[in-house]
């Protein structure tokens, strides 16, 4: 009741969503990869690690972070 995969159809912006396959909160159905592949704004990225919020890169930066903000064309940060 609380997914947004009912409403991903509707989307017209480019969005990223991003979870790691290694997330042990989320089932294999939680996943929207069908929605994804028919959707021209729906990026859908599953790295194999990751964790539930995690993608560490250093000490104060996440990987997830970097990967948004080259989503949104801001390669240099």
């Amino acid at each position: 009741r609380n997914s947004c995969r009912p409403f991903l159809e509707k989307i017209r912006t480019p969005v990223l969503i991003v979870n790691a396959r290694n997330d042990l909160f989320l089932s294999v159905e939680c996943y929207p990869e069908d929605e994804a592949k028919e959707s021209e704004f729906v990026f859908l990225e599953m790295p194999e690690q990751g964790g539930h919020v995690g993608f560490p890169l250093m000490e104060e930066e996440y990987w997830s972070e970097k990967r948004a903000a080259m989503f949104l064309g801001f390669d240099n940060l």
